[in-house]
């Protein structure tokens, strides 16, 4: 039963709580990865954003608008000249929930390899 305990153990961990709480925001890969490029510049243009994530400007709204239902996204529209613009900038918040699963994410894997290598040790093989 030292097994089960220890998968209990994970599944209560910090690292598991923050995968959970941020799996279904940035489990999304469009989503993690306009936070992530928001994340790397202070703030960008909704066509930046929309050519380094490649995709289409519907797809790109549809996400940016659930990161900003959850507070990890500001958007600030304005005029350049007559033409309008929207410019997309990550919330500190937002910035600290990227850091938190993207923590969660590195810790599931050395959890893993390392239940792996204990595994192959105790039973010879993978």
């Amino acid at each position: 039963m030292a097994g089960l305990k220890g998968a209990e153990d994970r599944a209560a961990s910090p690292a598991n709580t923050a995968l959970q709480a941020n799996t279904t925001l940035l489990g999304n890969t469009t989503r993690l990865a306009v936070l992530a490029f928001l994340s790397a510049c202070r703030e960008a243009q909704f066509s930046a954003v929309q050519e380094h994530c490649a995709v289409s400007a519907p797809t790109l709204s549809k996400a940016v608008s659930a990161l900003e239902s959850a507070s990890y996204v500001k958007v600030r529209k304005g005029y350049i000249g007559k033409y309008p613009h929207t410019w997309l900038a990550a919330t500190k918040h937002g910035r600290a929930a990227l850091d938190d699963y993207l923590s969660a994410l590195q810790l599931l894997v050395s959890s893993a390899r390392q239940a792996a290598q204990e595994s192959e040790r105790t039973t010879g093989s993978v």
